[in-house]
C-alpha cells in the first residue's frame, strides 16, 4: 500500500502565521486521539509549535477546516492562537472562501430516501447557480446528511441545523463523458458539496454515500482553493 504522505504548500512566516497541506486521499484530516494518523499528525511533526493552539477539539488543535479522508486537496492550520481566533472570525463573516473541483454524473438520482425537491435539474443554465438548504444528519450513526427546505415534511425538518448553507456551482464543463464542476462556499456543513449536487442530478463520480449509480473508482472530489483576508488587509488566495 502506498504511504500517504503531506505535501506542505505554505510554511509558516511572521506575517502568515499558518500551514496549507496537500492532503491526499485515504488520509485523515484530523486524529480521533492524540498521535492518530492523519494530516495534522504528520503536520505537528514537523511543526511541533501547532500543539499550543487550542481549537474547537483539543485533538484538532489549529486545524481550521477538515475534509472527509476519501477527499485530497488543501487544508489550513493556525500556527498561533491569534491567528486561529482571528480565522473563527473570518468564517463566520462569510470572508473564508474554499473552493471544490468534482467529477459527476449527469442526470443523476441521488443515493436514499429523505430527500426533498431539488431547486433545479441537471446542468444549471446560468452561472453561478446557487443550491441553499438547511441539514440534518441521516442514517446509522448519522454517517450522511440530508438537505432540509419549506418544502421538507415534518420529519425531514426534525433535527435542522437552523443554519443556511450555501453552494456556488460557479462553472461546468464536458470531461471524458462526465462532467467537471467547480463550486465554492462560505460555509461548510458535513458532505455539504456532494450532498447538494446528488440533490441536484449531478452526483459525484465514486461517491457511494449519495450516488446510487455503482463506480468502481476513488471518489472524484477534490479541495483545491482557498482565499481569506491577512491581518494587513491583503487577500490570501491559493488554488491547486
Amino acid at each position: 500500500m502506498t504511504e500517504c504522505r503531506i505535501t506542505l504548500l505554505h510554511e509558516p512566516t511572521d506575517g502568515e502565521p499558518f500551514l496549507i497541506l496537500n492532503k491526499p486521499k485515504g488520509l485523515p484530516s484530523a486524529p480521533l486521539h492524540e498521535g492518530d494518523e492523519s494530516a495534522y499528525t504528520q503536520a505537528e511533526m514537523l511543526f511541533p509549535e501547532l500543539k499550543g493552539v487550542e481549537g474547537k477539539k483539543p485533538v484538532e488543535h489549529g486545524l481550521i477546516h477538515r475534509i472527509d479522508t476519501e477527499t485530497d486537496g488543501l487544508l489550513l492550520i493556525a500556527c498561533t492562537q491569534d491567528f486561529y481566533d482571528r480565522m473563527m472570525k473570518v468564517q463566520s463573516s462569510g470572508e473564508f472562501i474554499k473552493t471544490y473541483k468534482a467529477i459527476c454524473h449527469a442526470d443523476s438520482e441521488p443515493n436514499g430516501e429523505g430527500f426533498p425537491p431539488p431547486p433545479f435539474w441537471g446542468v444549471p443554465k446560468f452561472m453561478p447557480m446557487k443550491i441553499s438548504s438547511f441539514f440534518r444528519f441521516y442514517g446509522p450513526k448519522n454517517s450522511m446528511v440530508r438537505p432540509v427546505t419549506d418544502e421538507s415534511g415534518r420529519a425531514g425538518k426534525k433535527g435542522s441545523t437552523g443554519t443556511l448553507y450555501v453552494t456556488a456551482i460557479d462553472s461546468v464543463d464536458e470531461k471524458d463523458g462526465f462532467l467537471e464542476v467547480k463550486c465554492s462556499i462560505e460555509r461548510g456543513f458535513k458532505h455539504q458539496v456532494r450532498c447538494h449536487l446528488a440533490w441536484c442530478g449531478l452526483s459525484v463520480l465514486g461517491d457511494k454515500k449519495y450516488s446510487c449509480t455503482e463506480d468502481d473508482c476513488e471518489l472524484k472530489f477534490s479541495a483545491t482553493g482557498l482565499k481569506f483576508p491577512l491581518e494587513n488587509g491583503e487577500l490570501f488566495e491559493i488554488e491547486l
